[in-house]
Formats: C-alpha cells, sequence, structure tokens
C-alpha cells in the first residue's frame, strides 16, 4: 500500500509528465515530409496497377494509359461496387480519354501527396502538354488543367461503359468474343481498355438501350389498357 507521500509523489509526476506532453509541438515541415514520399514516374505506366491514383472518399480515379493512348483517366465511385463475395470491388463506369494530334514520344508524371494531385508532361512529335489534375474534397468533381506548346492540339473523349455490374459485363464481353472467334488470349481480360472490346461494349450498351426501351413500351401499353378497362 502507497503512503501518502509516495502517492503524493506519484501524483505530482504523473501531473508533470501531462504538462511536458502539453509542450509538445509539431514542428514537422508536412509538404517536405510527404514529398519524400511522392511518387514518380519518367514513362507512362501501362496498368491500373502502377497508376497515379486521386479521390476525395466518393469519387475516385485511377490515371494511365492502354495500348495506344496519350493518357486516361478511369472513374469510379466508391458507392458503385460489385456485391458478389468474390469480387467485391469498385465497378469501372467508363474513362476519360485525353487525345493528341501528334504521336507521343515521352511522358513524365508526378503524384505530390500533399497536395493530393497528379500532374506530368507529355512530349509528342507536335509540341508539348503540362497537365495536373486533382479531385476536391466535398466536390463531386474531378479536375483538369492543361497547357499545351507548338502546334500540338488536345481533345478529350468520355468512353461510357454499360450500366452494369463489372462481372456481368465481363460474361457478356466474353460470349460476344467467343461468338466473332476473336484470339484466345482477349478472353481473358484485365480491363476495357483493349480496343478490339470497343465495338462489342457499345453492342452491349445499344443492347442494354433496346431493353429499356421494350419495357417502357411495355409499360406504357399497359397503362393504356389499364385506362381502357377503368373507362
Amino acid at each position: 500500500m502507497k503512503t501518502p507521500i509516495k502517492l503524493l509523489l506519484s501524483i505530482t509526476a504523473i501531473f508533470l509528465s501531462a504538462t511536458a506532453l502539453g509542450e509538445i509541438k509539431n514542428d514537422v515541415d508536412m509538404e517536405k515530409f510527404l514529398s519524400k514520399h511522392d511518387f514518380s514516374w519518367d514513362t507512362v505506366p501501362k496498368d491500373r496497377g502502377n497508376s497515379a491514383f486521386l479521390g476525395n472518399g466518393l469519387l475516385g480515379s485511377t490515371i494511365w494509359s492502354a495500348r495506344e493512348e496519350a493518357l486516361h483517366w478511369d472513374l469510379g465511385r466508391s458507392d458503385a461496387y460489385e456485391t458478389i463475395p468474390q469480387v467485391r470491388s469498385r465497378m469501372a463506369i467508363g474513362k476519360l480519354v485525353l487525345k493528341t494530334q501528334g504521336k507521343a514520344i515521352k511522358q513524365q508524371m508526378h503524384q505530390s501527396l500533399f497536395k493530393a494531385e497528379a500532374s506530368g508532361i507529355i512530349t509528342t512529335e507536335k509540341g508539348q502538354i503540362s497537365w495536373r489534375s486533382m479531385m476536391p474534397k466535398g466536390h463531386m468533381v474531378g479536375l483538369i488543367e492543361y497547357t499545351v506548346s507548338g502546334s500540338e492540339k488536345v481533345d478529350f473523349e468520355f468512353k461510357q461503359l454499360p450500366a452494369m455490374s463489372n462481372s456481368k459485363m465481363f460474361a457478356k464481353l466474353r460470349d460476344l468474343l467467343r461468338k466473332d472467334k476473336v484470339p484466345r488470349r482477349l478472353e481473358h481480360i484485365h480491363d476495357f481498355s483493349e480496343p478490339v472490346y470497343e465495338k462489342y461494349l457499345e453492342q452491349l450498351k445499344q443492347n442494354q438501350g433496346h431493353r429499356q426501351a421494350d419495357v417502357q413500351h411495355q409499360e406504357r401499353q399497359g397503362q393504356i389498357r389499364s385506362s381502357n378497362l377503368c373507362n
């Protein structure tokens, strides 16, 4: 059992320790500290696993290049995801593709952890494109700022995927590929950026549109029949 003196000394020691902790100051230069861990690329990444990434908690993007593209932003949302136990991943929604007139011959990319932004330089046969991108917190928007030099011109194209789960899209896409007897290697779908997939994805979107139109037509016919019965 502690004596009053020992108890008093213990309380004093705790008080002094708490006081000392209260005087601790955070003098770390966070920008300088985090910059040591930034990501840099001396060539554009060719797959999602090595891409730059942005996000604000709901809207997200990975930045990379597929095949002959200069660069693209894969888009996704954290509230649009697969519920199949074997998958449980964010669903692909589509991608925003940056198009150049000249062929890209060199690229550099940097990701700042402190600024939560990605930036890069694309050198083409016709000039140079400097860009930076971010997804600000609290705003459901992705921002891309760019400047162009030389005779280069830039355009953007959004390629939307069919509005269905990725697992269903994979299955339907494989069925179409097998029907057309494309090389079997293309049946191993890692992403939807392979150019040969584009016409099949468009076909899936058209089929989906036709089904929606049929449903709407049936609903209208049902309403007409109900109206006739009431009359």
